[in-house]
């Protein structure tokens, strides 16, 4: 189906279906908004997307960043039509009946995206994931760390760590030793105590590097350099991953 954008009566059309869903999880899905010429409008594009299934965040964040590259569009971080019309389009898959045809649909903030807020606009399901890919496109090897979850599961900890601080998540070098300490790669999944805010977890690896900011310069800074500056606390992390890329090496 080709791009649109939900108008003003579109998103708020959907949002009180979203809302409706607490009394009645069973409501059909308002899917003649995507392309009700009184809901929703076209887009300066060919670009389309098509209805297929993500097994993570990360998976999806590559698939729409290749549409919004195609579609020649600007202006698509301001633009709350398109990306209220993408969570439409994708809802089942975003919000699935459970074993008795009702959904859980959560906060609105997850399918109707609040730009104005710096610190919510991430909760959205698809911008979200799509913002942080865009910003590591050239790299998306550093990601895992931060897109691994499936659509549908609430945000990482270690995702809502890093979009919170921009410096943060600008720094490829603290986002590679996030991924290197707190991703395992052979199980597809973060490492146990990964998200705590104890010894070695990523808050605790948010403090450091907040600290460390006033001496160095974290766009100068390599992950190699960061990673033998981690205090005592992350020995247990830093070992995990040098063992598994040890026996990465020999394997290979």
């Amino acid at each position: 189906m080709k791009l649109r954008r939900l108008n003003d009566p579109g998103i708020q059309a959907f949002a009180a279906y979203l809302g409706n869903l607490a009394n009645d999880p069973a409501l059909p899905v308002p899917v003649q908004l995507l392309d009700d010429s009184a809901a929703s409008e076209p887009l300066q594009t060919s670009a389309a997307v098509e209805a297929r299934a993500f097994a993570t965040r990360f998976a999806a964040a590559e698939y729409f960043h290749g549409v919004i590259a195609a579609s020649g569009l600007a202006g698509i971080d301001r633009d709350r039509g398109l990306w209220t019309w993408l969570t439409l389009f994708y809802f089942d898959q975003l919000c699935p009946k459970d074993g008795h045809g009702k959904r859980k649909a959560g906060e609105s903030a997850r399918y109707v995206p609040n730009m104005d807020d710096a610190r919510r606009f991430y909760r959205h399901l698809i911008y979200g994931p799509f913002a942080v890919y865009r910003l590591y496109q050239d790299k998306p090897q550093l990601l895992p760390v931060l897109l691994m979850n499936p659509l549908t599961v609430g945000t990482s900890e270690t995702f809502r760590i890093f979009v919170e601080n921009s410096e943060l998540l600008a720094a490829p070098c603290a986002v590679d030793v996030a991924n290197r300490l707190y991703y395992d790669p052979a199980k597809g999944k973060l490492r146990r105590g990964a998200g705590s805010k104890n010894d070695g977890g990523c808050r605790r690896l948010q403090d450091f590097i907040n600290q460390i900011t006033l001496t160095f310069d974290l766009q100068r800074l390599s992950a190699d350099a960061l990673l033998t500056m981690l205090p005592s606390e992350f020995k247990s992390f830093v070992t995990a991953y040098r063992q598994q890329a040890s026996q990465l090496f020999a394997t290979n």
